[in-house]
């Protein structure tokens, strides 16, 4: 399809309605509510970057690996993406098989259920007047796998407020950017911008890049714009 073309968006509500529905009743892939291929490419990159990340390197030494990460997570993605075109034109399932690849870069209910479980832990925390002790354990495993921060170092008003800002950030990067980029370039574009988020993902931790994710988090933050601007 073209540009905006009544295909793309037909794939793209349908796409929103799977990826929904089974995040829903299916939850986070392992305790991660972000969409599909950043989980993919975490489990292949993650460890390196994690290991890559030392606090005694220099600012410009982090800033040549985290661009080499960033390098691996595109070419990967390209990879991918590949597969998915040609997966794409063999398979169209009558029209079924594009929404079903395009639900890969997309979060929806596994966001929405992670908050229902830290919902009810928290409700259950005020039945029994214990609001101020720590959730039971697992109650806010999802969110603190799918934000990458220690929720065991703050509050339940802190636990809140990263819940609250997974849902803006998951509607952003989850929902409507790579939709965007769908609608603009098709798959090619979902999954390439969807694999750079993924790598801003990656390469940051509780927000900040501190020096390996600063081009990853630059790109991203470009990319993630231009949406919000149309």
């Amino acid at each position: 399809g073209n540009i905006a073309s009544p295909e793309r968006l037909n794939a793209a509500m349908i796409s929103i309605l799977f990826v929904s529905i089974f995040g829903g009743v299916f939850g986070a892939f392992s305790g991660n509510a972000n969409p599909f291929l950043w989980v993919i490419l975490d489990r292949v990159f993650g460890g390196i970057a994690k290991k890559t990340y030392k606090v005694g390197r220099s600012v410009s030494s982090l800033h040549f690996r985290g661009t080499i990460i960033l390098i691996l997570y595109i070419f990967f993605t390209g990879l991918i993406t590949f597969v998915v075109v040609l997966l794409d034109k063999a398979l169209p399932l009558y029209g079924f098989m594009t929404p079903v690849l395009l639900t890969c870069v997309l979060s929806g209910g596994a966001t929405w259920s992670a908050l229902i479980k830290l919902h009810r832990a928290i409700q259950a925390e005020h039945k029994k007047n214990k609001s101020n002790q720590h959730l039971p354990k697992g109650s806010y495993y999802d969110i603190a796998v799918s934000t990458r921060t220690n929720l065991n170092t703050t509050d339940t008003h802190g636990i809140i407020r990263g819940g609250i800002g997974f849902v803006s950030f998951s509607l952003d990067k989850g929902i409507v950017a790579p939709l965007f980029w769908y609608i603009i370039g098709g798959l090619p574009a979902a999954f390439i911008y969807s694999g750079i988020a993924a790598a801003r993902w990656s390469l940051s931790k509780e927000g900040f890049a501190k020096g390996i994710g600063n081009l990853a988090l630059a790109l991203e933050g470009i990319l993630g714009y231009i949406p919000q601007l149309i």
